[in-house]
């Protein structure tokens, strides 16, 4: 498997080593580094990372958990790739989630979601204009948890976070072959955002606001899935 040959130095001692060895594989799989399908071999990443077995093990537990990996006894851990049915899967629980999160929110916190969302949607802006694709990735989901987290709903939270790991795969894989759609994405997201700055607005038109971004977020996943799978650049089960 490829990782760069820097790779160890991003490991910071004093911060729980399983933690930053999944956030560093899981990097590697969102940008192609580790593909589909790859076995990840420990003793290759033990060398690779300059860490014991024990980080190792428990970060492709947490990978397996988020579900970027399939740990099959006596075999090994494998990447798992993205397919339809996956992202349909995802799609329809997250909508259905998100809605009552955004509601609650809406709620109890109107101001504060606002105000949040209008500083991170600067963050997306500079991110769109530079094609910065891991930063936007990561302040798409930092938009989205402004709601999800003034939700107050710890069920919800724990769930839409879980969601969120593979949706957040899904984005990445996105921007890295839609990059003409960032516009349009940009758009969406300020509806959200002045959607929020509204005082009055009605549930259902709220609903609506949400449920037309992730419908049109999941639409232009699958047009790129098909591309790149049409290329040769995926292999999934449909």
């Amino acid at each position: 498997m490829l990782l760069p040959q820097n790779v160890k130095d991003q490991i910071d001692r004093p911060v729980v080593l399983s933690e930053q060895v999944t956030n560093i594989l899981q990097k590697a799989i969102f940008d192609g580094s580790i593909k589909e399908g790859e076995q990840l071999v420990e003793a290759e990443l033990q060398l690779s990372l300059s860490v014991s077995r024990s980080p190792l093990r428990e970060a492709f537990r947490e990978l397996e958990r988020r579900g970027f990996v399939e740990i099959k006894p006596r075999r090994g851990t494998f990447v798992k790739g993205i397919s339809k049915k996956d992202m349909t899967d995802n799609t329809e629980v997250r909508l259905n989630l998100e809605i009552l999160a955004a509601k609650s929110a809406y709620l109890r916190a109107r101001d504060t979601v606002f105000e949040k969302m209008s500083k991170i949607f600067i963050q997306m802006e500079k991110a769109v204009k530079t094609q910065d694709i891991e930063t936007l990735t990561a302040v798409h989901m930092d938009f989205h948890n402004t709601y999800i987290h003034e939700s107050e709903n710890e069920v919800l939270k724990k769930f839409l976070g879980i969601l969120y790991f593979r949706t957040s795969w899904y984005h990445s894989y996105f921007y890295n072959c839609r990059s003409n759609y960032f516009e349009g994405y940009l758009l969406d997201h300020e509806t959200i955002m002045k959607t929020f700055g509204e005082p009055d607005i009605r549930s259902k038109d709220l609903e609506w606001v949400i449920r037309e971004h992730i419908n049109n977020g999941f639409k232009e996943y699958l047009s790129a899935f098909k591309i790149n799978t049409k290329n040769g650049y995926a292999r999934s089960k449909k």
